[in-house]
């Protein structure tokens, strides 16, 4: 079992690129606050360039399709550590190590995996939620050379996501008939959420 959801990384022509199937935590308290702190990571610049990227910015997305991979790439390898520990009777079990902080590591089996792109969540019986990752139509870009998001928007701003449940019995302010629980950007998602989820 777990909460299953699809995300769907659609480019800002409006083509769904790629749609991955998550098996656990695809709640917006798991997934959504994932997508949240990948691409809302302090340390980093993760500046989003619709056609080119200049040298010397080595974690910005070049493109939709890029962004899609960053993030999957990382759920695949951003794990708790494996460790061996002792049963009661002597023996051992190989398990995950949850009282540490995760980091980057070979690829993990499981969880994650391609779907069909645009297999959407009316046409299964098995998702929990359904995510669209997309660009927000309402960006500026620069002209000539490598394009790249107006200055004056910062990441929060550029990346959207609508998020979708199936879960007749949950209440939360705005929801749609058709699920819709969120659809905004990154920076107003964790407004939401604050308010909806972090209780």
């Amino acid at each position: 079992m777990g909460t299953r959801s699809h995300t769907h990384f659609q480019n800002r022509e409006g083509t769904i690129l790629a749609t991955m199937y998550r098996q656990y935590d695809g709640y917006p308290r798991g997934h959504g606050m994932d997508i949240y702190r990948f691409f809302m990571d302090e340390e980093l610049d993760r500046t989003f360039f619709p056609n080119g990227y200049p040298a010397g910015n080595f974690h910005g997305a070049n493109g939709m399709g890029d962004a899609a991979l960053q993030f999957m790439a990382h759920l695949k390898t951003y794990n708790y550590p494996i460790v061996e520990k002792e049963r009661n009777d002597g023996g051992t079990f190989t398990t995950e190590d949850r009282t540490v902080e995760p980091g980057y590591e070979a690829p993990r089996i499981g969880n994650f995996y391609l779907e069909k792109p645009g297999l959407m969540m009316d046409e299964v019986s098995y998702l929990d939620y359904e995510y669209i990752f997309y660009i927000n139509p309402d960006l500026k870009l620069k002209e000539g050379g490598p394009m790249r998001v107006d200055e004056a928007m910062d990441t929060g701003d550029v990346y959207c996501m609508k998020i979708r449940t199936s879960y007749d019995w949950l209440e939360t302010e705005g929801k749609s008939e058709d699920g819709v629980i969120f659809d905004g950007t990154l920076n107003e998602f964790k407004t939401w959420f604050d308010e909806e989820w972090n209780d």
